[in-house]
């Protein structure tokens, strides 16, 4: 697996090794992101399409705070967000649940809208030791 390093010296892009997506490291997503930095991310992600920052434990207001940095709220028409947080949809699978779940088949989130937004975040906080590909 190759690194390319960005701009700054702490922040590394590693694309993934089937060459869809890429790894962020050495970013602290819970504290706003420098200019030089926000523009490192958003150039990983029109390289790769996809690109995902391990070891974030980001509190809810962390989350949207760094949603903002991306661009503004969406809104889902069909899930209801958590209460007291209008822009946080919870997601869960239970182990044991074998319904097919919503959305299952390939989609691009809310790209049927007519202004949809420019970024979906996913923030799993238990994920499973195989599979849960999202």
């Amino acid at each position: 697996m190759s690194q390319t390093a960005v701009k700054s010296n702490s922040i590394r892009v590693t694309p993934n090794e089937s060459g869809f997506g890429a790894e962020i490291t050495g970013l602290d997503l819970s504290k706003p992101l420098p200019p030089d930095s926000l523009d490192a991310v958003n150039r990983a992600w029109a390289d790769h399409a996809v690109v995902w920052f391990p070891d974030q434990p980001l509190t809810h207001d962390e989350l949207e705070a760094f949603t903002l940095q991306i661009g503004p709220f969406g809104h889902d028409p069909f899930i209801a967000p958590m209460e007291g947080r209008p822009h946080i949809l919870e997601l869960r699978r239970e182990p044991d649940e074998k319904a097919r779940n919503f959305g299952a088949g390939w989609h691009s989130d809310w790209s049927f809208q007519d202004k949809p937004p420019a970024a979906t975040l996913l923030h799993s906080k238990v994920v499973p030791p195989v599979g849960g590909d999202t």
